[in-house]
């Protein structure tokens, strides 16, 4: 990836921060980033930001720009995207396909809703418990983000139900059964 700039974090030397990964797709079209950046710099816990910045993003290096000068780490040209999920203790995404990886890395998630139809899906998984859905704001991302940050147990609780519910095993069991008809299936 490029590391755009690497930014001390703002916790105290005794604590370990909870790290914290942002990433809202490809282009991000509602400026999710610059909304959760926002957010970010209301928070007073420690915790370490990092903020990948999409191939399609508008103005990705001025975007860096402001993520690191408010002392946060912008990273883009993100070669493996998994690794970069790994990492996080916590994710504030904007709902897809991203969710769905998250959930399958036990990443616990706060989703960002770009449609109905998005707020519709991220709430069957909130409902799982693998997440919350926040609202596009910048006192409810802030305060969602506090609220976990806080919370290690609820963290363990989204991580567990999100390796139960999306295993990454979903293709082969349709392989599996689809394999099983074909094979009771009687010849014509």
């Amino acid at each position: 990836p490029t590391l755009y700039r690497r930014n001390e974090n703002r916790s105290g030397p005794a604590q370990m921060p909870v790290q914290v990964l942002v990433t809202m797709g490809a282009s991000d079209p509602r400026d999710f980033t610059r909304l959760a950046l926002k957010a970010a710099m209301r928070m007073t816990m420690p915790a370490r930001l990092r903020f990948i910045i999409g191939p399609n993003f508008v103005n990705p290096r001025g975007l860096a720009d402001e993520i690191e000068t408010a002392g946060f780490e912008a990273i883009g040209n993100v070669a493996d995207l998994a690794a970069e999920f790994a990492r996080a203790d916590l994710a504030l995404i904007s709902f897809g396909v991203t969710a769905y990886e998250m959930a399958a890395l036990g990443v616990p998630s706060l989703y960002l809703a770009l449609s109905e139809d998005h707020e519709r899906s991220a709430s069957a998984f909130c409902q799982a418990g693998m997440g919350d859905i926040v609202a596009p704001d910048v006192d409810g991302i802030a305060s969602a983000l506090g609220r976990l940050i806080e919370d290690r147990d609820r963290r363990r609780a989204m991580s567990e139900a999100g390796r139960t519910m999306i295993d990454g095993q979903g293709a082969a069991r349709i392989a599996a059964e689809l394999a099983a008809d074909c094979s009771e299936a009687k010849p014509r």
